[in-house]
């Protein structure tokens, strides 16, 4: 029993080099995390801060989150290995033999000056802004009941993985979407037309295979287009005029395609025309092989335009 115990120390002793440095250190080793907190906006500080202090929980699951999803579903991982390799190019050989611990420091140096254009801190910040919603929306956990295990993310290491279409695949597919993980990019059916939440890291629809009415357009598009999502949070940081909900209508040039984009974008814009009124017209299925003209009737967004009621409110004396 008492080799048994000793074993690991012994193990050591063995795989040490001769004459390697162990002396004590006294000063603590810092750690690229720390790097990366002292590059957040004071905003998501508060919020590590809040966690760490009052909410150990949320905390503790935002550690394994962040750490299940740099590892296996991100390039972060591959930008600090070229950080490394970089640092270790730029040594001279009698650095590349210094004691371990000044070198670590070195590096941990080296990678701060990385962090402000890195992919690292966009995907910590991101991750950071939009964890809380990712749980009480996504995941539909309770606040004090965040015990959910991230395994999930531990399979999407790939870009094209779960990409089959299985319904055994979906929910794997929209946390991963919801995260700044792997997926970035999700091709649906109609299947994802209502009841699914896509918001919190995208604010681009590409409408391949149009809907038929408008209303089933609308649907498509609020899958994105919702409070606390993306695009709320582009307009909240930065504005009108530099964030948008960008919605495309891909089709092929002078084919059966642009004829259906084409009706459905005439359609499109008499039902708003009518709805802004709440009135109701007339709506047919009817494709029409008319493959000019249709142009004009795509809308331009005017900034801080200034919208008229058509049925204002009155208020009487009674």
């Amino acid at each position: 029993m008492e080799k048994r115990t000793e074993f690991p120390r012994e193990a050591l002793d063995a795989l040490r080099p001769h004459g390697a440095d162990q002396r004590e250190y006294d000063a603590p080793i810092g750690t690229i995390w720390g790097k990366v907190f002292d590059h957040l906006p004071a905003p998501l500080k508060s919020r590590l801060v809040d966690w760490a202090s009052a909410r150990p929980r949320i905390a503790e699951n935002f550690a394994n989150y962040i750490k299940a999803g740099f590892l296996f579903a991100s390039p972060v991982i591959v930008e600090l290995y070229g950080w490394y390799v970089t640092f270790e190019r730029g040594l001279a050989d009698d650095e590349k033999h210094a004691n371990v611990q000044r070198r670590y420091r070195k590096f941990l140096d080296f990678a701060d000056l990385q962090i402000p254009n890195s992919l690292l801190l966009k995907y910590f910040s991101s991750a950071i802004a939009t964890f809380e919603q990712l749980c009480t929306k996504i995941i539909d956990h309770e606040v004090d009941a965040w015990d959910k295990g991230w395994r999930t993310l531990t399979t999407l290491s790939s870009p094209a993985w779960y990409a089959s279409g299985e319904s055994s695949h979906r929910q794997h597919l929209i946390l991963g979407f919801n995260s700044p993980f792997y997926p970035n990019t999700l091709i649906a059916t109609s299947v994802f037309q209502e009841g699914v939440n896509l918001h919190l890291q995208c604010r681009k629809v590409h409408h391949y295979g149009i809907a038929w009415t408008p209303g089933d357009n609308e649907q498509r598009v609020g899958r994105i287009d919702r409070l606390f999502g993306k695009v709320n949070s582009l307009l909240q940081r930065q504005g009108p005029d530099m964030s948008a909900l960008e919605i495309n209508y891909p089709y092929l040039k002078d084919s059966f395609d642009e004829d259906q984009v084409g009706s459905f974008i005439e359609r499109k814009y008499a039902v708003e025309d009518k709805m802004d009124r709440c009135t109701q017209g007339d709506f047919d299925r009817e494709i029409r092989l008319n493959r000019s003209g249709w142009e004009v009737f795509l809308r331009t967004p005017v900034p801080d335009a200034v919208l008229s009621d058509p049925y204002p409110a009155s208020f009487g004396r009674d």
